[in-house]
């Protein structure tokens, strides 16, 4: 099972910490600037942070888009449940109006609303299905998926290649989400 979530982040560095915690020697960054973007690169970038980007490695993708308020992440990962992301895909509109009421009445019952709004999530939200396939830049013709021309893309590990994961809603069957991952290549014995 995987897991599809965002949150709101307020700052830079509550940005920066987020994603030094997930953070592993296979992490890349992809930054988007109104005038260019970094390619895939191993080390985070001058320009960061960025309007928008993100970071992958082998165990999920955070992305990150500017708003009045900060900065609003969504995670797409192998992994059950994030604790602190609001899963994507299922109505929490309720339990997020009970949320806000607990908010305004005390932070005891926000404790118990939120428990309570975490035990739901976790028992009703979406469940997704995901698909690794391998990207390669142009120059491979027997691979359907391609980065752009002149694309930089800086991998010196020989064991690894980037790879698309695709997030399938298993009611409908329909892919909603492409992250970038990270992939090992198979070794030949």
């Amino acid at each position: 099972m995987s897991f599809v979530g965002t949150k709101q982040i307020n700052s830079v560095d509550e940005l920066e910490e987020l994603l030094t915690q997930n953070y592993n020697e296979n992490s890349y960054y992809f930054l988007r600037l109104p005038h260019k973007v970094s390619g895939i690169v191993k080390k985070r970038p001058s320009e960061f942070p960025s309007i928008e980007g993100q970071m992958f490695n082998e165990n999920l993708e955070l992305r990150w888009k500017k708003n009045q308020k900060g900065y609003q992440v969504l995670v797409l990962t192998k992994a059950d449940f994030i604790h602190d992301f609001i899963p994507v895909g299922t109505d929490f509109s309720y339990y997020l109006y009970l949320l806000a009421i607990a908010q305004l009445l005390n932070d005891k019952y926000l404790k118990l609303f939120s428990f309570y709004f975490h035990t739901l999530s976790h028992k009703h939200r979406k469940t997704w299905e995901t698909k690794t396939r391998s990207v390669v830049s142009y120059g491979k013709k027997e691979i359907e998926t391609r980065f752009p021309r002149k694309f930089k893309i800086e991998c010196y590990n020989d064991n690894i290649d980037i790879a698309q994961r695709y997030f399938i809603d298993v009611q409908t069957a329909t892919v909603h989400f492409i992250a970038l991952t990270v992939a090992f290549k198979k070794k030949n014995a």
